[in-house]
């Protein structure tokens, strides 16, 4: 009895994978629509929505639009800052890492898409900026620092940062200064850091 035939063993993904060819990429999703704070609707690759947990939940369950077709509501990130987002996750995905050069030189630009990647939960996009703030914080006089009161504490609490002792040093100091003009969230902030085990900090 004559053995079966197959007609193209390289068409079949297991004979595929039996014979050392590679197996065929998935096709890539259609894109997403995000829906900005302030109205635009922007698209995503579904590649880089990928790296948000949240619009990975939304996928999953797939609800990549709402009841109007509009897109998926970002009620506290603005169009441009949306923008920006989706430029660095593309770029992540084609290039394979971040591009740390686009992520701002001002602290109010950094912390927008500190926000925004806290919201979508890109948590590597998160600490990126994070460690940015931290660095344009040391940088700069204490009463030159204009990075929020907020994002300073975040930064302060994220221990996986492992921030250089100078920087912490440094965001503490501008918290103080903060705290000396009575402001007594920055206060609060400083004083949860009077145990560090770094001397110069404490």
């Amino acid at each position: 009895q004559r053995a079966a035939h197959f007609p193209c063993h390289a068409q079949h993904p297991s004979l595929r994978l039996m014979s050392g060819l590679p197996a065929a990429a998935p096709a890539p999703g259609p894109p997403v629509r995000l829906r900005a704070a302030d109205g635009p609707v922007l698209e995503v690759s579904s590649e880089a929505a990928a790296l948000s947990s949240l619009l990975t939940d939304v996928l999953a369950n797939d609800e990549a639009d709402d009841e109007d077709g509009e897109g998926v509501p970002l009620p506290t990130i603005k169009a441009s800052v949306v923008s920006r987002v989706i430029d660095l996750c593309e770029r992540r995905v084609r290039d394979g890492q971040w591009d740390v050069k686009r992520l701002g030189s001002e602290e109010a630009e950094v912390e927008a898409l500190l926000w925004a990647a806290d919201y979508l939960g890109i948590e590597r996009l998160l600490g990126l900026c994070m460690a940015k703030v931290a660095a344009l914080v040391a940088n700069k006089n204490p009463s030159e620092v204009k990075a929020s009161v907020r994002s300073v504490r975040r930064l302060l609490q994220l221990r996986g940062l492992r921030l250089p002792p100078e920087h912490v040093e440094a965001s503490l100091t501008s918290l103080g200064l903060r705290a000396e003009r009575g402001d007594l969230d920055a206060l609060e902030a400083a004083c949860r850091h009077l145990t560090h085990k770094v001397p110069t900090v404490r």
